[in-house]
């Protein structure tokens, strides 16, 4: 290719990246309701509403301290 071809390649894709955002602007934000979101993205949006219940039981904690303490100098013991 030519130097001065390439040169104005190279400026009129810096003017565009740059002009670009100028006249590129997002428009006005508007609140839209659930039933829109899924009639815009038909047939990709399923909209599932679950509740969950359960019961949690924590059980006591019960250390046998005798067991704990000979299991501990066996231990010390073994090095």
């Amino acid at each position: 290719m030519d130097k001065r071809l390439k040169i104005a390649f190279l400026l009129v894709s810096l003017l565009t990246i740059v002009t670009l955002p100028l006249f590129n602007g997002c428009g006005e934000q508007k609140a839209v309701t659930e039933s829109q979101i899924a009639d815009y993205n038909k047939p990709g949006v399923v909209y599932l509403v679950t509740t969950w219940a359960a019961d949690v039981d924590i059980p006591v904690l019960d250390i046998d301290t005798n067991g704990l303490g000979s299991w501990l100098a066996g231990e010390v013991f073994a090095g």
